[in-house]
């Protein structure tokens, strides 16, 4: 039972409780009061005193009062035979007006019993009706409490399973980007390696390349007799992709005009150098556009 139902219902009760109570006095003293007190009538006979002024007067009075005495005694009697009959007549009177009134009084008790229990009847069932409401109220709320607990359980469970989703996919992304990445440094490996491996064929074919220049330069190189160990002289021959020396110029004299003209006339006297023709390209302009070329008396340095 809701608060609400148990406030309303102590109170009914007490009130139910008070008017048993009065019920029950007004019958318990229409049954049980004193009868009213006995109303005795008493009639006062007068009797007046005649002086006779004869004696034969008095014997003829004698006799009159003798038949007076009597006749008294029977009024007395009469008298008192027709109040018995009365008070008869009233203790009848007074049975039957009690009997009457413990006849309403019943009568007017049950009534008002009936309209009590009529009365209680009505509030237990307004008791009723509002405890129905407040239960029925009581169920939508619940109801209500649960349908939003589903809703936000839902809620929860979609926002979890959002966010179970979105963590597969950035794990999914992140292997990706793994896999990408890993793709690339393979893949910058691989290219790496093929550099290093075609620089090692480029500084190989260079270095080929380089030792058929050396090689045409110290077949024309005449090495001047004032030449001395110690001296050098270092030029910078410019060329074409034909492999046609087009430039020689002195970049680090050897403090001797005969030996830095010896260096540079032998130079000039290989004049083209028709291997470099297949060269690729790149590698052409990386290493064969300008070469620097070291002369030394003991030996020739590219």
């Amino acid at each position: 039972m809701s608060d609400s139902v148990r406030k309303n219902f102590l109170p009914t009760l007490a009130s139910l409780a008070l008017h048993a109570g009065l019920i029950g006095g007004l019958y318990y003293w229409e049954n049980h009061r004193e009868p009213p007190p006995k109303t005795v009538e008493v009639q006062i006979i007068e009797a007046k005193l005649v002086s006779l002024k004869t004696k034969v007067k008095d014997a003829a009075t004698e006799d009159t009062r003798k038949v007076n005495k009597v006749e008294v005694s029977q009024a007395v009697e009469k008298e008192q035979d027709v109040k018995a009959h009365q008070e008869e007549e009233r203790k009848a009177s007074a049975e039957k007006l009690q009997e009457e009134t413990e006849k309403q009084a019943k009568v007017t008790a049950e009534k008002q019993a009936k309209e009590l229990e009529k009365q209680a009847q009505e509030e237990l069932s307004l008791l009723r009706k509002e405890q129905e409401k407040v239960e029925k109220k009581q169920a939508e709320e619940k109801a209500k409490s649960e349908a939003k607990a589903q809703e936000e359980k839902a809620k929860a469970e979609e926002i979890a399973k959002k966010q179970e989703e979105k963590r597969k996919s950035d794990e999914k992304e992140k292997r990706e980007k793994l896999a990408e990445r890993k793709r690339q440094e393979l893949s910058q490996a691989k290219v790496a390696q093929e550099r290093r491996v075609k620089a090692e064929q480029s500084d190989e074919a260079a270095n080929s390349y380089l030792a058929v220049l050396k090689e045409r330069v110290e077949r024309k190189w005449n090495r001047p007799p004032s030449a001395r160990n110690g001296m050098s002289c270092e030029l910078r021959i410019k060329l074409v992709p034909t492999g046609r020396i087009v430039d020689v110029d002195v970049v680090n004299s050897s403090g001797s005009d005969e030996f830095d003209r010896s260096a540079e006339q032998a130079v000039r006297a290989v004049e083209k150098i028709d291997e470099l023709k297949g060269m690729d390209p790149d590698m052409f302009e990386r290493d064969f556009r300008e070469v620097n070329i070291l002369f030394r008396p003991e030996d020739l340095r590219l």
